[in-house]
């Protein structure tokens, strides 16, 4: 092709292929197979013409086609007493399963289109452009053939809007999802246009990310809770870290519950440090985390009349009574959990017992050693009072059994506070009903540090944003009060202008919640089991499962060969329909994602010759006599070796 442009002449060779025989392609794929072009680092055009078949004309080709097939079978095996290629009998499954698709399909997936489908190369000599073919070829192969059709001017017309098809070879025909995954998204679009920057969108084309996490309560009146669910290392704390981070930098007030206590670096932020508190929830006073104490006392400022303030001050005696008796119970020995009298000997000690903000559970215990009536019952609930007697003398027994009226304690008005449980040694999930009273004491003190978490909903004004965010959401599903925790999530983070982040490494616990129905965004990490991958499908509105959508979570944040995964990645899905990949990149704040790497790094650790040092320093400095701890040479040579 020869032209000018700007009084300069232009020679340009062109090659024009076409779209030959295809294999089955996996739907949806991971790069849409048209866009694959893009990484060959020259341009390429394509020209498509696309009819949308009759369903009845291509039931009634089918069926022709499985008569065929049938005539040719019998060629075979009745005329000649040969077994028929295996081929036949594929065929003949294709054709029963398209015809059947077409019959019976009601969601429009199982159109059937024809069409042709031109490629344009093109190079400033034959020999350029004829290799650059060759390249394409390669990267389609082996399962879709590009050929060279002939009558090249021909082919190359049909670029041209309103020429006519200028030949008729190689026309192809495939369901309108194989087509629909041959294109890259008409839009990225997700999230919101305002709000906190999120990151980008990794699919098929790049597009800042923005997300308000307060829209659905402000404008649209829905739940704020969101679920945040991926495996170890695909970046749940950097996806809750970086929305904290970016909103308090707003003035948005956070309450944090993250048990390995990872987060608490958030805190030291030089830009934080001023406005953050850190608890360890495992050296809190006694009675930190009694259940009368973990939730609060409704406000008559938030509420119209005295009437609704009356009500939610009755509903939250009721939750405290059975989150009682739901704790206690959880401590028991398993005979005496399951024992018919247990639930009575609980169900009259707690009744007995003001449920009161300021109430506590020995007087629970207490009670149960007076209870009167029935010898058995009386006996047994001696039995569960000297039980839990004990079990408050141990180190996590004492923040649930305090000895009286318990107060707040730390500052009172930080925009951030992280509340961690380091040391505490959580069971599996499988053995959340453990037989060990330490696993069970943990499970409790991890229940109720969510509800002491939760009360930050109802502190300071009912109009001003706040945020909660809870880690190992898992223990909740363990607790028969674990749903009456997500009804009151949902229903009062709406009331009080809350965005509540639950993560857990399994969808599978968060959806023994009932969260599917109630979550308002989502952010899917990666996953590779197979269960937890169609799982997560629940929490994207829309998806359906057996589409192939379950393999794209095994894919976020794929690490390198020698094993770092960069930025991670997610499926995040904003509440208003849209879902997008997208890749949360923390390279310009570099003290937020130091403060989020939570991968161990063998090459900050120090040997043993340099914290014997660093020992020695320290004990130096203490010494006012100036006689300071000296380390050994040979010690030191040893250590070396």
């Amino acid at each position: 092709m020869i032209g000018e442009n700007e009084n300069q002449r232009i020679e340009r060779h062109v090659c024009v292929l076409s779209l030959g025989r295809m294999t089955d392609l996996e739907i949806p794929a991971g790069v849409p197979w048209i866009q694959r072009t893009d990484q060959l680092g020259f341009p390429v055009e394509w020209s498509a013409r696309v009819n949308v078949e009759d369903s009845a004309k291509v039931g009634a080709a089918m069926r022709r086609n499985i008569q065929k097939i049938r005539a040719q079978k019998d060629h075979y095996e009745l005329e000649h007493h040969e077994p028929a290629p295996g081929a036949l009998d594929r065929q003949a499954d294709k054709a029963l399963g398209v015809e059947d698709e077409i019959s019976m399909g009601l969601s429009g997936l199982s159109t059937r289109t024809s069409g042709w489908y031109r490629i344009a190369v093109a190079g400033d000599s034959e020999e350029e452009a004829l290799e650059r073919a060759s390249l394409l070829r390669k990267l389609y192969a082996p399962q879709i053939t590009i050929s060279r059709p002939a009558d090249q001017y021909a082919v190359a017309r049909e670029f041209i809007p309103g020429e006519k098809l200028g030949s008729t070879a190689y026309k192809r025909r495939m369901p309108v999802t194989t087509l629909a995954a041959a294109v890259p998204a008409a839009t990225a679009k997700v999230g919101d246009r305002v709000g906190i920057h999120l990151g980008e969108t990794s699919g098929t084309s790049a597009r800042v990310v923005t997300w308000e996490p307060w829209e659905t309560t402000e404008a649209r009146e829905e739940s704020g809770l969101a679920v945040l669910c991926a495996g170890l290392g695909g970046g749940k704390s950097t996806a809750g870290g970086n929305i904290i981070y970016r909103t308090v930098m707003q003035g948005v007030p956070w309450t944090v519950l993250d048990p390995s206590g990872r987060l608490t670096a958030l805190c030291r932020l030089p830009e934080l440090a001023e406005v953050s508190q850190a608890i360890d929830l495992l050296d809190a006073p006694p009675g930190a985390l009694c259940t009368y104490r973990v939730i609060a006392e409704p406000r008559r400022a938030h509420y119209a009349s005295d009437l609704d303030w009356q009500v939610a001050k009755d509903q939250a005696q009721d939750t405290r009574r059975l989150l009682t008796s739901s704790v206690l119970r959880a401590m028991l020995p398993r005979q005496l959990q399951d024992h018919v009298l247990t639930e009575v000997a609980l169900m009259r000690a707690v009744g007995a017992v003001s449920a009161n903000q300021t109430s506590s559970t020995v007087e629970v215990v207490n009670e149960l050693r007076r209870l009167d009536g029935d010898p058995d019952l009386r006996r047994h609930a001696g039995y569960m009072a000297d039980f839990l007697f004990e079990a408050a003398k141990t180190s996590h027994g004492r923040l649930i059994f305090p000895a009286g009226y318990q107060l707040d304690y730390g500052r009172t008005d930080p925009l951030l506070t992280v509340y961690s449980l380091r040391g505490l040694a959580l069971p599996d999930e499988s053995t959340a009903n453990s037989e060990d009273l330490d696993e069970r004491l943990s499970m409790c003190v991890l229940y109720l540090a969510a509800w002491l978490t939760q009360r930050g909903m109802y502190l300071g004004d009912v109009n001003a944003r706040k945020g909660i965010f809870i880690d190992e959401a898992w223990a909740l599903s363990t607790f028969s009060t674990g749903r009456r925790f997500i009804d009151r999530a949902a229903r009062d983070s709406r009331k009080h202008n809350t965005r509540v982040l639950m993560a857990s490494q399994n969808p599978a616990d968060l959806l023994r919640l009932d969260l599917a129905n109630l979550i308002s965004a989502a952010f899917i990490g990666r996953l590779t089991g197979e269960d937890a991958q169609r799982d997560a499908l629940r929490f994207l509105p829309g998806i359906r499962d057996g589409m192939g959508y379950e393999q794209i979570f095994g894919t976020l944040s794929r690490p390198t060969r020698e094993g770092r995964r960069g930025a991670r990645e997610f499926i995040f899905s904003d509440g208003t329909g849209g879902i997008e990949r997208i890749r949360m990149d923390l390279s310009a704040h570099p003290r937020l994602l130091e403060a989020l790497n939570t991968t161990a790094e063998p090459a900050k650790a120090l040997n043993r010759v340099a914290r014997a040092e660093l020992t020695a320093q320290d004990a130096s400095a203490e010494d006012t006599t100036g006689e300071g701890n000296a380390v050994d040479d040979d010690d030191a040579d040893r250590e070396s070796a």
